[in-house]
């Protein structure tokens, strides 16, 4: 049998050798390791294979949050317990729900620690156990211990910052976004890695929900998104292309342009002169509608919506469950009776099949 290795990362030297020594009789299940602060935790980390880390918040040289930044790139995979002096049993509950492995609250229960080790080491290699701290967690950490910091996230090229100021979250950033929507990009994201630096040179709060709300839309957007793909997947993109070249050459000079997107992200997957921006707007517009609907306690919207523009032009949108099929056309070379009851049914009829199959 290989014996697991677990390192307990606190700084109080008594608590941590008293917890060493009671963990000693079990050393045929696991070895323990121990560090101050995570300085020494790293080194050990870097020196060392490790099947588990135990780590306190509050300490000198190098915290828990920055232990847990670090290890979130070099060591994600590495299930970790924290262990704090300041949590509720609420907040246990939402930081397991979000993702974090365990959480223990101080002072604490020796034979709860024991069998979480035992936990841990025993299943913690299983491809359905949660492995390091989520980016939600750690949130959700920072809030709890009233943290003024900034945290860069990276994922897959891509980076952010969030700020925040005793405990709340102010202020968002990446790419070209900023505020509510560039938070809720972020915590979209999988595989991050993390820095953590303890300053925050945002002074004005610009993201007025609370943090639980917007990891909650978050995760809402991220399903979305999932499921969109998994569609996109099985959608058959040359048989929609087929479709739109067809409705090209019957429609001629009178249709501007078409694009279908997702409602996930707005992103557009098939296109005749495409739009990306207008693809994106009409997307925002047709989620404001739905939500202003909702609000008024109204019938949902049915198979299309239409807008009539200035110039003589008129946007015409095929609604799907997670899709729009959008068009542009002159009104002058474009009958509507031909569009509402010929076209728009071949497209619906045109489009299920290339979804289905």
């Amino acid at each position: 049998m290989v014996v697991k290795n677990v390192l307990i990362v606190d700084d109080e030297k008594p608590f941590l050798i008293s917890l060493t020594d009671g963990l000693a009789a079990y050393g045929e299940e696991f070895t323990v390791l121990s560090a101050l602060n995570g300085r020494e935790a790293v080194k050990i980390l870097d020196s060392t294979e490790v099947d588990l880390v135990v780590t306190d918040l509050r300490m000198p040289k190098m915290d828990g949050f920055e232990l847990l930044a670090h290890m979130s790139g070099q060591y994600p995979n590495i299930p970790v317990i924290v262990m704090t002096a300041y949590g509720t049993p609420e907040i246990e509950e939402r930081l397991q729900d979000m993702g974090i492995f365990q959480y223990l609250e101080k002072p604490l229960e020796f034979n709860v620690l024991v069998d979480r080790i035992f936990d841990t080491v025993k299943n913690g290699s299983s491809p359905d156990r949660i492995h390091g701290i989520s980016l939600a967690a750690f949130l959700q950490l920072l809030e709890m211990e009233n943290k003024t910091c900034t945290l860069t996230v990276k994922s897959r090229g891509r980076e952010g910052q969030l700020y925040f100021a005793k405990g709340a979250l102010h202020q968002a950033e990446t790419g070209d976004m900023k505020g509510e929507k560039a938070a809720l990009d972020i915590i979209g994201w999988d595989n991050v890695a993390m820095e953590i630096q303890y300053t925050c040179n945002v002074k004005k709060k610009s993201i007025g929900l609370p943090l639980t709300e917007i990891l909650m839309e978050g995760f809402r957007i991220k399903d979305d998104k999932e499921s969109t793909k998994r569609k996109e997947e099985t959608m058959d993109i040359k048989k929609l292309n087929g479709i739109i070249k067809n409705l090209t050459e019957d429609l001629g000079d009178a249709l501007l342009t078409t694009d279908i997107w997702a409602n996930a992200d707005g992103q557009i997957l098939v296109g005749y002169n495409s739009l990306p921006e207008a693809a994106a707007l009409l997307n925002q517009v047709y989620h404001q509608i739905v939500d202003t609907l909702k609000e008024a306690d109204f019938p949902p919207l049915d198979k299309f919506v239409s807008f009539h523009l200035q110039g003589g032009k008129m946007t015409f949108c095929l609604l799907f469950e997670d899709y729009q099929w959008g068009m542009l056309f002159d009104t002058a070379k474009i009958q509507l009776g031909l569009l509402f009851n010929v076209i728009a049914p071949q497209c619906i009829e045109g489009f299920h099949e290339a979804l289905t199959g």
